[in-house]
């Protein structure tokens, strides 16, 4: 278990979906509003699925929810899903957790927040957009930016902003690799779309991390 030095910590990096906000109803919603342009061959693409794959990388996302497709066929939906995607959740937004605002706001005072995440480029800024949030963070990075995986986005931003002593808050395992890899402490986010048995600390609750980080 790696504990957290209070005293020496400096930032928190936070994954997206699942930690700060779900969005998986406003997005399966885009995707099958895309879909629906082309001629049918699937079944209309759901919520619960579209949950299973939250987290994921968008070419992982496009082979798991299109898997019968050619690669270029493929590729090329993807981008109209993302395009709507983007529209969409102006239009809908998603459920940001309870206390997530208060509870950035208490920790931005001591501490950088940064969001990493293996959502496509341009997400993060349409939640910052969407949620009014962006104040709270220092910086962000995703996958669809770098084509990196999570661990070197999360390492990268440590470099870029010389953190000394971060910690990690997700729900998945791709975030647990991400802390693991970088010798950071890992939050696990139970109220997420993962379900982890291995973990340093775990909350139940966003506003958790003032008592447990302050």
């Amino acid at each position: 278990m790696r504990s957290i030095d209070r005293a020496a910590l400096d930032a928190v990096l936070f994954d997206l979906d699942g930690t700060l906000w779900d969005s998986a109803a406003g997005v399966s919603q885009a995707w099958q509003r895309a879909l629906e342009r082309r001629p049918p061959f699937r079944e209309p693409i759901t919520e619960t699925e579209f949950r299973s794959c939250m987290g994921l990388c968008i070419d992982e996302i496009g082979k798991k929810i299109f898997p019968t497709l050619p690669e270029a066929e493929r590729d090329s939906l993807i981008r109209e899903c993302l395009e709507e995607e983007h529209r969409w959740l102006r239009q809908v937004g998603g459920r940001v957790y309870g206390r997530v605002e208060e509870t950035l706001s208490l920790l931005s005072r001591k501490l950088k927040l940064c969001v990493v995440s293996n959502c496509e480029a341009g997400y993060i800024e349409n939640f910052f957009a969407i949620t009014g949030l962006s104040g709270y963070f220092a910086d962000h990075i995703s996958f669809g930016e770098t084509g990196r995986h999570k661990s070197d986005n999360a390492r990268l931003i440590m470099e870029r902003n010389r953190f000394q002593a971060p910690v990690f808050v997700g729900d998945t395992v791709l975030d647990r690799e991400a802390a693991r890899l970088t010798g950071m402490p890992f939050i696990y986010a139970a109220y997420g779309f993962g379900r982890l048995d291995d973990y340093d600390y775990t909350i139940d609750a966003f506003g958790e991390l003032t008592e447990l980080l302050l």
